[in-house]
């Protein structure tokens, strides 16, 4: 659709009328289940998966969910070789058109022009150095509050209102996330290639809602309300031959960033202290626990096991609570 038009559609009004689409992103998920049926274990059902895209029912707008429903409608892809194979050959995809990739160069800021109209290039700092690297168009997706934020400068931010824009959006739930490493195949382990969100109950939101409400040594002592759990070794036809006998697992669950945060501005990765590593030490344990309830054959299987806290997020993709 051409800019102008968009435009006159904006000026006055007429995106709602033309198009269903954007009534729907007005109205949150809940509403629309909510209006559906009253039967609680189908609204769960319904919504399950809104972890995926880390907003609560009653938060998400059910435009998002449906654009997700849809996506998963005609099944999903898993690259063959692993998710890493999607960056190697977007690279070779990148370098053939005359671009290139940089790794372990920190973006600092995008460059404007001089009258602030549009955005010129970025600012990337690499060992001791900083570089500008000048571009007709630059495309952010560190996230609303990163770029915003922390990547265009203070006289940009007030000329275009962009704190305004950001005060109206919070960060999404920041999680736990377990990585393992199985002794035993997918076969040997009876694993298959799908993914589950296992629920405490079918009152999702509330579980979520009161285990966020809780202090950290409070959760130590409950159940997760709800977790991801997933086996990416059942989904890649290349696994079996390049690690024979081995299969690995994935486990998510959203806790709030506020029970890590004193930890945050103290410490860098790998250097929070003993408290820390038996904080994730027992909330990987209570988390396994549950999973063997929906997996009986894995204990004693475990061969390796890490857990990556809103802190290990913060720290490796500078998201400010952990997102």
């Amino acid at each position: 659709m051409p800019t102008k038009l968009i435009q006159i559609l904006r000026k006055l009004n007429l995106f709602n009328k033309i198009f269903s689409y954007y009534n729907f992103c007005e109205v949150s998920l809940k509403e629309v289940v909510e209006s559906l049926t009253d039967d609680k274990d189908l609204q769960a059902i319904l919504y399950y998966n809104y972890g995926d895209y880390g907003t609560p029912p009653a938060n998400a707008p059910f435009s998002m969910h449906s654009l997700l429903q849809q996506h998963f409608m005609l099944g999903a892809y898993y690259p063959v070789g692993g998710p890493s194979n999607i960056a190697y050959h977007l690279v070779q995809t990148i370098r053939k058109a005359g671009g290139d990739v940089l790794v372990r160069a920190k973006c600092t800021e995008i460059l404007t022009s001089t009258d602030q109209s549009k955005a010129i290039g970025v600012c990337v700092h690499k060992g001791s150095e900083s570089f500008n690297i000048l571009a007709p168009i630059v495309i952010s997706n560190a996230g609303l509050h990163n770029t915003f934020n922390s990547l265009l400068s203070t006289s940009v931010k007030e000329k275009y209102l962009l704190n305004d824009i950001c005060s109206r959006f919070n960060p999404g739930m920041s999680c736990l996330t377990a990585f393992i490493g199985l002794k035993g195949s997918n076969e040997d382990l009876s694993l298959t290639a799908t993914n589950v969100w296992y629920q405490m109950s079918n009152n999702t939101q509330q579980d979520l809602d009161n285990f966020c409400k809780l202090s950290m040594e409070e959760a130590l002592e409950v159940d997760f309300p709800i977790l991801f759990i997933s086996f990416p070794s059942t989904k890649d036809p290349a696994w079996s031959a390049h690690y024979p006998g081995k299969s690995v697992c994935e486990i998510v669950s959203p806790v709030p960033y506020r029970w890590f945060e004193d930890w945050g501005e103290e410490y860098s990765e790998g250097k929070k202290g003993d408290h820390y590593l038996t904080l994730k030490k027992t909330f990987s344990e209570r988390m396994w626990c549950q999973v063997l309830k929906l997996y009986p054959q894995l204990k004693d299987k475990v061969d390796y096991f890490e857990l990556g806290t809103p802190l290990t997020n913060r720290f490796y993709l500078e998201y400010s609570k952990g997102e």
